[in-house]
């Protein structure tokens, strides 16, 4: 069986070329594709909407069957009416930042409102809004959101412990109002643990650029090579996804399309240091090979992975054709068998390189020290949440 998280990636990319494309039409009238891990991939990584675009932008929409084809205009259309939606919120919200001297810069998915990014406004799906606020100005920020009638949604996981590992905290709990269709999350710092010490907040502030929202709304956005960072930091670091080998197509996506777009504006160089600055040099060129093989993104000189990148990309790759697909579309033993080593083996790795990753940023503490509260804080976090996670994976 094809494996379908690297085939749904070729799907997403905005990188194919004819040949490629042709590729695929081959394989679809050939009878060679099973659309259900595909539709269950697609769906578990909030890229429905994005794959019916895709595959309209590649003309290849009127080779996949009829019902599929219904089924995928069906969720893009609820995506376009959330998506404006979503818009409306950031028209209400701008402006009242704006009239009350707040700068704020929009992240992730918000911050492609502002430059089209995919080319269709239902494309991208959004889980919430993520703006980014000045430390001293997030009590101005909260009375904003209270007067337009925004409530706090309570969140145990975000509230301060009182230890220095509240370092590793970077946005408030969301807020979110009756009636629309996401939450808000206000952030101070860029990112968790390790990605926060990737893209240092200050650094994001020095480099932000000017946007405008649709609607004349004033706005502020990452520079492009920090985007670039943002989006692989947070593809690999706030839940372990790169020790768990579950590395987010949604993300990929994200990265595919912004090198796309921006590639002549991108600091590789700066990139990978600041990857490496924070310890994670090996998850960065594993990350871009992922998106290299998935998807056709070139690789900058500066992107070797080298021999421990190139095993981590395979090792993800390879999870991604068992990890979150179910075992019933695995028909032969042989496949099954696999399937079972692969998922062995990535538990493994998940149990031996966990404890580190939550040394470097559950336990993490700004200037070091505190051993004693942070062992012990480490042993509660990990016996409580993070060896349960990967439990649920592959059911």
């Amino acid at each position: 069986m094809l494996n379908p998280y690297r085939l749904l990636g070729l799907f997403l990319s905005p990188w194919k070329d004819e040949p490629t494309i042709k590729g695929l039409v081959r394989l679809i009238e050939n009878g060679e594709l099973d659309w259900r891990p595909l539709v269950y991939l697609a769906n578990l990584h909030s890229c429905t909407p994005l794959w019916y675009v895709r595959l309209k932008q590649d003309n290849l929409l009127q080779k996949i069957p009829f019902d599929l084809k219904e089924y995928l205009y069906n969720l893009f259309l609820l995506n376009v009416r959330r998506n404006k939606l979503l818009h409306q919120m950031l028209e209400e919200l701008l402006p009242a930042f704006n009239n009350a001297a707040l700068d704020v810069i929009l992240l992730k998915g918000a911050a492609s409102f502002c430059d089209d990014l995919f080319g269709n406004p239902g494309a991208r799906m959004m889980i919430d809004i993520d703006l980014l606020v000045a430390d001293r100005q997030l009590e101005d920020a909260l009375y904003i959101l209270n007067r337009l009638g925004y409530q706090e949604m309570p969140d145990p996981g975000l509230q301060p412990d009182g230890l220095p590992t509240d370092a590793r905290h970077h946005h408030l709990p969301m807020y979110a109002k009756p009636g629309a269709p996401a939450g808000l999350e206000i952030h101070f710092k860029i990112a968790y643990g390790q990605a926060s010490r990737a893209l240092a907040v200050e650094t994001a502030w020095q480099s932000k650029r000017k946007a405008i929202l649709a609607g004349n709304c004033a706005a502020w956005v990452l520079s492009p090579t920090h985007r670039l960072l943002h989006n692989a930091v947070h593809g690999v670091v706030p839940h372990g996804e790169f020790i768990r080998s579950e590395i987010s197509l949604l993300h990929l996506t994200d990265f595919a399309y912004l090198t796309h777009r921006y590639q002549a504006e991108i600091d590789w160089q700066d990139w990978l240091a600041a990857g490496k600055k924070a310890g994670l040099g090996s998850q960065l060129l594993a990350y871009a090979e992922i998106a290299h093989q998935l998807m056709h993104v070139p690789l900058s000189p500066y992107l070797r992975p080298g021999r421990r990148g190139g095993v981590h990309a395979r090792r993800i790759i390879l999870a991604g054709k068992y990890l979150a697909v179910h075992r019933d579309i695995y028909r032969s033993s042989g496949e099954r068998l696999t399937r079972l080593i692969v998922l062995f083996l990535v538990k493994i790795y998940y149990y031996i390189t966990m404890m580190p990753w939550a040394w470097q940023n559950v336990g993490y503490v700004e200037q070091g020290g505190n051993i004693a509260v942070r062992i012990r804080y480490l042993i509660r976090k990990t016996f409580r949440h993070a060896w349960k996670r990967l439990g649920r994976s592959g059911s």
